[in-house]
């Protein structure tokens, strides 16, 4: 094989490689984004009344810590929403769990809520909820 044959082959095997990379990284990248049940959506997307002009995801997003989202169906037949994330409760690190309930009407309301294990009352939870919401910053 002549000089120019086997240049013209090594330039053809390096594009080649390096279009594979490319599609290795993409594909790789393309899973990182969160994906979530189109009722967690829902609540995510949602605002709430004690703060009408904030979606309920990106605010918990920024509140909490390594946050989770999870949908099921309660012993009662009732559609859930769960939130759980970390924070600082008290000035004391903690752990928090949400639960909204979705209603028919595509609607949904919050259910219980504890830290660290311990229920909060329906005032003590709104408070929370609304701390969380009001504390959103939007970035610009």
């Amino acid at each position: 094989m002549d000089l120019a044959k086997r240049q013209s082959m090594n330039k053809y095997f390096l594009y080649m490689g390096f279009i594979v990379v490319l599609l290795l990284t993409a594909l790789s990248l393309g899973g990182c984004g969160q994906s979530y049940d189109k009722h967690v959506q829902m609540v995510r997307n949602g605002t709430m009344q004690i703060s009408p002009n904030v979606q309920v995801g990106p605010a918990f997003d920024q509140f909490f810590a390594d946050g989770k989202w999870e949908y099921f169906k309660a012993t009662d037949n009732s559609q859930v929403v769960q939130f759980t994330g970390e924070c600082t409760w008290e000035n004391k690190p903690a752990k928090a769990k949400i639960q909204f309930i979705l209603k028919n009407d595509k609607s949904f309301e919050l259910g219980h809520v504890d830290i660290n294990g311990v229920s909060l009352n329906k005032l003590e939870s709104l408070a929370m909820v609304k701390k969380v919401l009001n504390s959103y910053n939007k970035k610009k």
